[in-house]
Formats: structure tokens, sequence, C-alpha cells
């Protein structure tokens, strides 16, 4: 989800200051409207898992302080929005609508150490609270497991998975042993969408997109549509995998 700043800078006169919370909340925004469509839209039927990488490891020693305070406002702002009732003008919460439509949402990442002291106890129940919903299943489309990737390290994750490997005493099935410890697990991506024109994956799911198709966009986030994603699908669904094989 990349291109917050950019967008902001591009559509406003100001630069980094006391509101530079501005800069990613129409991120955000594009974010929860993206998850409400692809419930509502047909189109997007068959698809089961949608992982986003919301903040990494990287972000936290490489951002100021204000524009790190302007994500957890951000954060912890939108988490309300979707927790909150009288949604709509009606009792629903947001999180009750997902629900209804079968989408269960996770947070990938760490939340201990210097992440857990940038979210905090209050941001960490939020998180808590949205996992906790359990998710309906609908007869009319696939249930929806959304993976937000918050703290997130595809190094560290890898690193970590490791560590427990050789602290358990397997039984000789590295890889499904490996693959049952890492932080994001199966499935695994098909596709891996990069918005903003940069063309790298920037230490994102390292293992679980060895065979991923990739998609480098160059509108920014909040400018990215459903329009986009099919086109994406389309194009996907068009492309002929191999795995190493010959065509």
């Amino acid at each position: 989800m990349d291109g917050n700043s950019r967008f902001h800078k591009s559509n406003t006169n100001t630069k980094l200051s006391p509101h530079s919370h501005l800069q990613h909340y129409k991120g955000a925004s594009t974010t929860i409207s993206l998850i409400t469509h692809i419930t509502q839209s047909k189109r997007f039927d068959s698809l089961t898992h949608l992982t986003l990488f919301a903040l990494s490891d990287e972000n936290l020693t490489k951002r100021t302080p204000l524009e790190l305070g302007g994500i957890r406002s951000v954060l912890q702002l939108k988490l309300s929005e979707i927790l909150s009732q009288n949604n709509n003008n009606n009792k629903k919460s947001l999180l009750d609508e997902w629900s209804d439509c079968g989408v269960r949402v996770k947070f990938v990442g760490a939340r201990e150490g210097s992440m857990g002291d940038f979210l905090g106890p209050d941001i960490i129940e939020q998180l808590d609270r949205v996992e906790s919903r359990v998710a309906s299943h609908p007869t009319s489309r696939q249930s929806l497991t959304v993976n937000i990737c918050l703290g997130y390290s595809g190094r560290s994750e890898i690193l970590r998975a490791a560590k427990l490997l050789t602290e358990k005493k397997g039984d000789g099935k590295f890889t499904e042993e490996f693959e049952d410890l890492l932080l994001l697990q199966k499935p695994f991506p098909d596709v891996l969408v990069r918005t903003g024109g940069e063309k790298r994956i920037s230490n994102f799911l390292l293992y679980q997109c060895a065979f991923s198709e990739l998609f480098f966009i160059p509108a920014l986030w909040p400018e990215f549509t459903l329009d986009m994603l099919e086109v994406v699908v389309e194009e996907f669904h068009s492309r002929n995998r191999r795995y190493g094989g010959r065509p």
C-alpha cells in the first residue's frame, strides 16, 4: 500500500506538519473502502485471502516521530470506526457488516518490543477485539480472510521460524514444519501488487511470494480502485504459471 505521502503532497500545498496524519488518512480510508467493496462485488466472489502491508519494522526506525505519531493516530481512529456501532445509522458496526459477509480480519506482525511500545495497550486491545470476531459463512460468496501486516518484516519472520524450528524436536519434515511456524501460513499469495510505481517487494512475504505473480502499479495507494484490481486479476488468469517447469 505504497504512495500515501506522495498522494498527500501532490494534493495539498502543505509539507509535513502537526497534521501529518492527513497523509495516511486517505490511504487508510482506501483500505477500508476496498475491503467493503470487495465483499459487495460479485467480481471477487472467488477471492479467499487478501493480505495488506500497512507498516513494516523498518518504518518504525526510518520515519520521523512526527509521522509515526500521525500513523498511530490514524490507526486508532480507523480501528474505532470499524468497531463503532451506528455505522450508516444502523445498529451494526462496520466489523459486524464485514463478518456477515464472511470476512475475518487478522493482524500479522510483532506486538512486542518496539512495535508494542508504538502501538500501546489501547491499540493492541482494539486489534484483539477486531481479531476476535468470528466471520459467518455466507452462501453467496467464499469467506474472505483479510491479513493486515503491522510491524512486519519478511527477513525477521524467516529468522524467527528457523529459530523456533531449531528449538523443537521435529519429525524430519523440515519444509512442512518450517511453514507451520511462519506468521503468514498457507495458502501463499498467487498475486503480489505494489502500488506507487516502485518495482521492489521491500521485505514483504519473502518466503511466501516465491512463486507469486508480481504486478507493479503506477497509481498511488489512495488512487487504487476495484477496476484496477480487476485488471490485475484478469491478467493473472492469462499468465502461464510453470513453477520451474517448461511451457
